[in-house]
């Protein structure tokens, strides 16, 4: 029996390089300790890749109570909200440690991301489907 030697379709989209250099709708963006990212009912108009910090995600009660819902480091995505189709932010980012942060507007993840989030029905799905700064496609 002759073996079979798997070949490896070369992807025109690398995540890698996408995540760590500035282009159309991309931007790294210092944020010093304690700012604000993003608030709470503000519109979904980027997605954030973490190059360096920690950044803490809340979300306030109609009663105004405020709760963590996650810590965030270095390799980490948040406020992917939008590529799931939420016009508004369900909660609030502040930078814990002075950070870099990659902003992709939603206009520049439109097309790039779309083979790789067609199935996202959820921004926890998207978190689970990349992993450390690569997309991880067998997930999907």
């Amino acid at each position: 029996m002759t073996p079979v030697i798997a070949t490896t379709k070369k992807r025109d989209f690398d995540p890698t390089k996408f995540l760590t250099t500035i282009g159309e709708g991309r931007k790294i963006v210092p944020v010093p300790k304690k700012q604000t990212i993003y608030a709470q009912g503000a519109a979904c108009d980027a997605v954030f890749y973490i190059q360096k910090g920690k950044v803490r995600l809340t979300v306030v009660a109609k009663n105004g109570k405020e709760a963590t819902i996650g810590i965030l480091n270095k390799g980490d995505f948040f406020g992917e909200g939008g590529l799931a189709g939420q016009p508004l932010r369900m909660g609030s980012a502040t930078a814990m440690t002075d950070c870099e942060l990659m902003r992709i507007e939603k206009k520049a993840n439109d097309g790039r991301w779309k083979p790789f989030t067609a199935n996202i029905h959820c921004p926890t799905c998207l978190r689970h489907i990349c992993w450390g700064g690569t997309f991880d496609t067998k997930r999907i």
